[in-house]
């Protein structure tokens, strides 16, 4: 569903990425590591972005933190879909 999502963005000629959780992550960390991490947030507003595998690796708290800057940084300007396999519970 989330990709038929994206597909429907793009033929609105809207900007759309699809990640990984992970590869978002370590795209985040490596930002952060050569202080552009404010850079990088604002490089990653397509009008949607779509996050796959969320739960499918745990994040430690830095992780967290810089998943949560991005997140932050798109509310009320972006759409943001993520996608994951784990149950609520979980």
């Amino acid at each position: 569903m989330a990709i038929a999502l994206g597909v429907k963005a793009v033929e609105a000629s809207h900007k759309v990425l699809f990640v990984t959780l992970e590869t978002m992550i370590i795209r985040l960390k490596r930002a952060y590591i050569e202080n552009r991490i404010e850079r990088q947030i604002q490089q990653l507003v397509p009008k949607v972005l779509i996050i796959d595998e969320m739960g499918y690796l745990p994040m430690n708290h830095d992780e967290a933190g810089l998943f949560f800057r991005l997140l932050s940084g798109r509310y009320e300007k972006a759409s943001t879909i993520i996608t994951s396999n784990k149950s609520f519970v979980d």
